[in-house]
């Protein structure tokens, strides 16, 4: 794993995979869940207090794949808790659509 991620994401001018866009015939889109939690399975210490949970190339990972999608789904509580920005900064690449859910 560590290989693959250090072929793909290891230095800063990673560009996004070849990835569909579009599903074929419109079917249904291409869904990708990632998240990072703690050992114990938590993913902040104390409500609105997050904790760095990911190494730098996991972050390169993270937007290069947000780079790749064209929306990003987060809940209503994490953008009030902690307000991510949920860009591509990291990567040259096109920010995803932030779809918020309640």
């Amino acid at each position: 794993m560590d290989e693959w991620i250090l072929k793909h994401f290891g230095n800063n001018n990673a560009q996004p995979p070849n990835c569909v866009t579009q599903p074929e015939n419109n079917a249904f889109p291409l869904v990708l869940l990632t998240y990072a939690q703690s050992l114990d399975g938590c993913i902040a210490r104390e409500r609105g207090q997050p904790i760095s949970l990911s190494s730098p190339e996991s972050f390169r990972m993270t937007h290069l794949l947000r780079a790749t999608f064209g929306a990003i789904l987060v809940g209503v509580n994490t953008v009030i808790a902690d307000n991510p920005s949920l860009t591509t900064r990291l990567v040259k690449g096109p920010n995803p659509l932030p779809l918020i859910v309640d």
